[in-house]
This record gives C-alpha cells, sequence and structure tokens, in this order.
C-alpha cells in the first residue's frame, strides 16, 4: 500500500503509533485495516500507557545558574543505591542538570511527546510545506527531517550533550548504563526561569512586567530555594 502523508495521518489518528511506525505498517499492508493488524502485532500499537518505573534508588541533583535567574533540578534512577552513590552516576547527575538549565528541553524522550502536541506540529508543518510547494516525496522527506529537528530540541535524550557536539544526551546515559551495568533513567526534570512559565520555554516575545521581576535579587534567590525544596520533597528526597 502507498505510504503518503494523508494515509500515515490516518492511520496515526486511529492508532497512535508514531509516524514512521505507520509508514513501516502501511507499506507492508494491503489497507488501513491490514496496517493496524500489522502494528497490534508488532507492539507499536499504542494501546496503554508504559508501565511505571519500578526501580525505586537514585538521586536529585539541581543547578542554579550564576545570578541565581535560572534553576534546573533532575531525578535520576538505577537499581541500587551502591550506583547511585558511584562518582560516574553522580556526575551525569550534574550533567543533565546543566544540560536542562542550558538548553531548555520540555520533555525527557520522544515518548514523553503527547500524540496531541506531535499531530499539531505535524500539522503545522505540512500545511506551511504544502504552501511553499512540497509535494509527496519531497513533502514526505522535508517533514521527517523537520520533525527529527523539533524531537532534537524539545527532547533532553535527543539533544547534543553540552559538552561534545558529537555525543548526544542518549549517548551520554548509554555510557553510564555500560559504565554501571544497571538499567539507569532520568525520571523527571524540571527548570524555572524568572519571569518564565515552567511548562512553556518557547519564546514568545517580551515577558509581561510581573512580581518576579519586580523583586529584588536576595529575594528572587530565596524563592529558587523555596521552588528546589519543593520539587526535593515532591520527589521524596526530604
Amino acid at each position: 500500500m502507498k505510504a503518503n502523508i494523508e494515509y500515515i495521518k490516518t492511520l496515526r489518528n486511529r492508532t497512535q503509533a508514531s509516524y514512521m511506525a505507520c509508514k513501516e505498517a502501511l507499506l507492508n499492508s494491503q489497507n488501513i485495516f491490514e496496517a493496524e493488524k500489522y502494528l497490534t502485532k508488532k507492539g507499536l500499537r499504542i494501546i496503554d500507557s508504559a508501565p511505571a518505573d519500578q526501580g525505586q534508588q537514585g538521586i536529585v541533583k539541581a543547578y542554579v545558574h550564576p545570578g541565581d535567574r535560572i534553576c534546573a533540578a533532575v531525578e535520576v534512577g538505577c537499581e541500587t543505591d551502591f550506583v547511585a552513590k558511584t562518582e560516574e552516576f553522580q556526575n551525569f547527575a550534574k550533567e543533565m542538570a546543566l544540560q536542562v538549565a542550558s538548553m531548555k528541553p520540555r520533555v525527557i524522550s520522544r515518548s514523553d511527546v503527547t500524540f496531541e502536541e506531535e499531530t499539531k506540529e505535524m500539522s503545522f508543518r505540512i500545511e506551511r510545506l504544502k504552501k511553499e510547494g512540497y509535494e509527496d516525496e519531497e513533502l514526505e522527506k522535508a517533514l521527517f527531517a523537520e520533525m527529527e529537528q523539533w524531537f532534537t530540541e524539545v527532547c533532553l535524550l535527543e539533544q547534543t550533550y553540552i559538552r561534545d557536539a558529537k555525543k548526544s544526551v542518549k549517548d551520554l546515559l548509554a555510557e553510564l548504563i555500560s559504565k554501571t551495568q544497571e538499567n539507569c533513567k532520568v525520571r523527571r526534570i524540571i527548570r524555572w526561569e524568572v519571569g518564565s512559565s515552567i511548562e512553556k520555554q518557547e519564546d514568545e516575545g517580551p515577558a509581561p512586567v510581573t512580581l518576579l521581576t519586580r523583586l529584588r535579587p536576595y529575594a528572587i534567590a530565596t524563592l529558587v530555594i523555596v521552588l528546589l525544596f519543593t520539587f526535593l520533597a515532591f520527589c521524596g528526597v526530604i
């Protein structure tokens, strides 16, 4: 079956599977219904959310940027308390906090991007590319390239490691797993910036003047510390 953009969008709406999974299913099927069965058989169809992480060990690390206007915190998990105390694990967590503060990821991995958000992003880009004259295979290639770039911006694990442009954060995590021989993962991330929303970090022009922007520096630092301790308490660390 032909795997054009419209068929892929239809299959994604019916199954919530990824773009590439839908394309693969269509190419290996005679019709939409067979493609749905293909995704189900391959375990690529999204039916239930992934099981919760069972690991209970790990640490929380935070980074406060000089000037006390940006703070980031991460929770990194592992299987044993022994590994959580190792230098490699501690350094990885510190680097992740710095990465989050510097690069502003919105989620940890691709699987954390909601189906609605990905669909909205794809629809916006498809319409723009069509207006620019892209069609069929050219449109598909351009869309794929743009979506891959978008994922590298919003997903922590897809980002380029700030200290080494030849590595991704995912590569760094793989190295940690190899060294510790345990299933390590980044569980949660959060980033605060004075005058900005925690959930939304896009640049939308000058931020409105708020109470935070009028606070004196020492008051801002106090607020950051309070928020940090709130996050630590939420993670069960304190």
